[in-house]
């Protein structure tokens, strides 16, 4: 079974080059702009679950940190790793 990333940036350049990236080495990848979808893509249960996440630290509206204080209060959600990703 193939791992499912999600990369959450508003810079739309930088998702589709790590999302051409991570494909190339065999994984299944979910892209978001924005903090608030990221947060709404978890927390749907219709959605297939992440296996880890790449965060932008900067984006307007609800940043990198505060994204991930939502994900980590949840007991569904704070188990997924996440790594910042700043461009």
């Amino acid at each position: 079974m193939k791992k499912r990333v999600m990369i959450v940036d508003d810079d739309k350049m930088t998702l589709q080059l790590c999302e051409y990236i991570l494909k190339k080495q065999g994984y299944n990848v979910v892209t978001v702009e924005s903090g608030k979808r990221c947060l709404e893509y978890l927390r749907d249960e219709s959605n297939p679950p992440v296996h880890g996440i790449l965060l932008d630290i900067e984006m307007p509206l609800l940043n990198g940190y505060n994204t991930l204080s939502s994900i980590r209060q949840s007991e569904k959600l704070m188990k997924i790793p996440v790594m910042f990703l700043t461009a």
